[in-house]
């Protein structure tokens, strides 16, 4: 079952004193600060408003209030409105601000209270419906409260939200898609597909996006949408998506094998004497099993400027550029002298599902002189490249 939570929830508590009927005169107990009014507490026994839903409030020990409505409901059966009021004593009774939208509060006395009830009075009325002290929330409300309960709401750290955190369904089923935070904020986008009869494989989209993370706020984006980080422990991650108050739920989960290899990739270093402007000189080409092209390269014929320049950098960027200049930025990683040539590095890690990846092997270097060669069946192409002074 889905926990869903909700910062502003429905509660209705105005209506406690508008459906009521209200008296100045209360048979009911006296008001006693002696008698803690911490704990569950429940308006009335009964659906009150012909709603199917109960609802009260849990008062906290350190002074906030937590509204709950239950509905039964499958998918969705509890609404909490945590720790969105507050409570404290106030001569011989309690006080209580409870919220009503827009940063505004119902400024409410508990006019009288022990063991089992509770009255509140708003603007000098008495409500004649009482809170009722609950041995514990319907169903499983506890526990979703103590989830609530255990959540770092503030002060987030880049280390509270690092590793992968996996997508939770309405009907409560943790899937494979889902997002990665490294120690520096990047965000990768995970998503899964079927290989085999019993088994998935991870597609991964490499830094998207980056965690914005200030005193204030904390927002991580994934798949287009801005989520408002709301709360988050070793387990479990609550964020708002995008502009409304829904509340999404993710779950951390192992790092799958694909991030791994991409962070592997990502931080290896490219060798010191690849790192630079490289120029071809020489051209080879076999096909089948002839010899079709073997030729100098030189500025002078047109014809003879493809690949001419090969810009490495250390960060794992390359441009390629022939008669008509340095192309676009792709991705390259070398692995036991064979360089590896992508549009992305996710690109790379994800080869098998949609993307291309060209090998080229190392036959040979020096600091001044390279030699590269493509293969294919029993073709290839071999080009000599010389280091630009």
């Amino acid at each position: 079952m889905k926990q869903s939570y909700y910062l502003t929830v429905l509660m209705l508590l105005l209506g406690i004193f508008t459906f009521s009927s209200c008296s100045d005169d209360n048979d009911g107990p006296s008001a006693d600060v002696n008698n803690s009014i911490v704990g569950d507490w429940q308006i009335a026994q009964e659906d009150l408003n012909g709603d199917g839903a109960i609802q009260g409030i849990v008062v906290h020990e350190d002074g906030t209030v937590t509204e709950w409505m239950y509905t039964g409901v499958t998918l969705d059966p509890y609404k909490f409105g945590f720790k969105t009021g507050k409570w404290s004593v106030n001569g011989n009774h309690y006080e209580m601000q409870l919220p009503k939208g827009g940063g505004n509060y119902y400024n409410v006395t508990v006019a009288g209270n022990n063991d089992s009830l509770m009255y509140l009075a708003y603007n000098g009325k008495t409500s004649v419906i009482p809170f009722h002290r609950l041995a514990k929330l319907p169903d499983n409300g506890d526990a979703t409260l103590r989830l609530l309960l255990s959540l770092k709401r503030e002060n987030f750290k880049m280390s509270d939200l690092t590793g992968y955190w996996a997508y939770t369904g309405d009907d409560g089923t943790v899937y494979n898609n889902g997002f990665y935070i490294d120690a520096e904020g990047n965000v990768t986008d995970v998503e899964t597909y079927p290989y085999g009869p019993s088994f998935i494989k991870h597609s991964i989209r490499y830094h998207t996006g980056k965690v914005m993370l200030n005193a204030y706020l904390c927002t991580i984006p994934y798949q287009g949408t801005n989520y408002e980080l709301y709360g988050v422990n070793d387990s479990i991650m609550l964020c708002r998506q995008g502009d409304s108050q829904q509340m999404q739920r993710f779950v951390r989960q192992e790092v799958p094998q694909e991030i791994k290899r991409a962070e592997e990739i990502a931080n290896s270093k490219v060798p010191d004497w690849l790192v630079g402007e490289w120029e071809s000189v020489h051209y080879k080409e076999k096909n089948g099993s002839y010899i079709s092209e073997d030729f100098d390269i030189n500025e002078s014929e047109w014809s003879r400027q493809f690949y001419r320049q090969l810009v490495f950098s250390s960060d794992h960027q390359l441009q390629r550029g022939g008669r008509a200049g340095l192309g676009s930025v792709e991705e390259f990683y070398v692995d036991n002298d064979v360089v590896y040539i992508t549009a992305s590095l996710s690109d790379l890690i994800n080869s098998s599902i949609y993307a291309t990846v060209e090998s080229w092997t190392i036959v040979s270097h020096t600091n001044d002189e390279l030699v590269l060669k493509w293969s294919y069946e029993d073709s290839y192409k071999i080009y000599t490249y010389k280091r630009k002074q």
